[in-house]
């Protein structure tokens, strides 16, 4: 079957190109399924790569002395990549056009009625060290070696680098959305051991801030420079652009329920925070630390209180209410300017409470209506 299947392959390009190179790449015609995914074609920087034996060997042009060469890596990893009850396959291809470069892809082989179609590649990178492939949760995760940005390709890789892809429109690509759909969030960044989390503002959910992000070298860097002293959950207030994303399988990123794809640092505002041009605190800080008896106080414009105080509510990381008191004006507070509040907050943390938390600055909004609630949720840590 692999040797009809090679034939049919060299007969085909033959009438298309009419060539000694009839084994070569080519763009023209879609190559048929093969019988296994070392015997069947992939496309590799647009040019059809036919494999057997998962090798390819070619002529760049004819009668070139510079040969294209392709070899699987490793193995096939046989996985259902469309859900569809039937075992395809990924595989690594090594790519070398006849230059300086080694370039390695990673494609997918669909099993169609038990033959295996090859779709276009995905490149990880020049010269890089494969380590890793494996598929969880729906999710292929290629892990490889590379080097840093700048770095000579002479230096050996030694920079951990992941990806994680799906199959969407007939090839593997990364998980994550189009740059259409790109918004702008403002939030709480944190940044430190075992986390690295964004909070936007009007949402409960806490997003991990994925590793391949384009802007998380720039929104590590303009947190350490606004945070030189950061301690544990200390955080800082941002607006990002980029778009939600499905969680890791894996990892620290593995325990939230879903994370951000961070294409831009749009702004960073130390001492910001949701509500400030209402509300402005200046105790506790964001991600704090905080104790019992906790002092709060700050500035919030005179709409925000009712009677001279607003409702203080301290929540765990599950939002179960830990406390509850009041913030009480400290000067005349029937104005819309900013006015002085400060309050206490006397609190047991329950031991299935200890880790992160958030102190809730209300409005006092006596007529009820739904429509004129606001508050200020900070972040804090017990």
């Amino acid at each position: 079957m692999i040797k009809d299947f090679a034939r049919l392959l060299l007969l085909l390009l033959a009438a298309v190109i009419g060539s000694a190179c009839a084994g070569g790449p080519q763009t023209v015609v879609e190559p048929p399924p093969g019988p296994d995914p070392l015997n069947t074609a992939y496309t590799i920087e647009d040019l059809s790569v036919p494999l057997v034996n998962g090798r390819f060997l070619a002529e760049a042009a004819p009668g070139s002395a510079i040969m294209i060469r392709a070899t699987v890596f490793g193995g096939p990893l046989h996985v259902d990549l469309d859900n569809d009850g039937d075992e395809d396959a990924v595989v690594v291809i090594v790519y070398d056009a006849g230059g300086s470069g080694t370039f390695y892809y990673i494609a997918a082989a669909i099993n169609e009625n038990d033959l295996y179609r090859g779709t276009t590649g995905y490149l990880l990178g020049d010269r890089i060290l494969v380590q890793m492939v494996e598929f969880r949760n729906g999710v292929l995760i290629a892990r490889y070696l590379d080097r840093r940005p700048g770095e000579p390709m002479s230096a050996p890789p030694s920079i951990r680098t992941s990806v994680e892809l799906k199959m969407a429109r007939g090839k593997l690509s990364p998980v994550g959305f189009d740059k259409a759909e790109e918004q702008v969030l403002k939030g709480w960044i944190t940044i430190g051991h075992e986390v690295r989390s964004f909070l936007p503002c009007s949402e409960t959910t806490e997003y991990w801030l994925l590793g391949v992000s384009p802007a998380l070298r720039q929104i590590a860097a303009a947190y350490r420079k606004a945070l030189p002293r950061a301690r544990a959950y200390d955080s800082l207030f941002m607006a990002l652009a980029g778009h939600p994303a499905p969680a890791p399988s894996e990892g620290f990123g593995a325990d939230y329920s879903a994370a951000f794809y961070a294409t831009r640092l749009v702004q960073v505002w130390p001492g910001g925070n949701c509500r400030q041009d209402f509300i402005v605190v200046s105790s506790p800080r964001a991600g704090d630390l905080i104790r019992s008896p906790l002092g709060v106080r700050g500035q919030a414009r005179g709409t925000w209180f009712f009677e001279g105080d607003f409702p203080l509510i301290l929540k765990d990381h599950k939002g179960r209410v830990i406390a509850q008191g009041f913030a009480t004006a400290q000067g005349p507070w029937m104005t819309k300017e900013f006015v002085p509040f400060e309050g206490t907050l006397k609190f047991n943390v329950p031991a299935a409470a200890a880790g992160r938390g958030t102190l809730v600055f209300k409005k006092d909004n006596p007529t009820g209506r739904p429509e004129l609630d606001d508050a200020l949720e900070l972040p804090v840590s017990f």
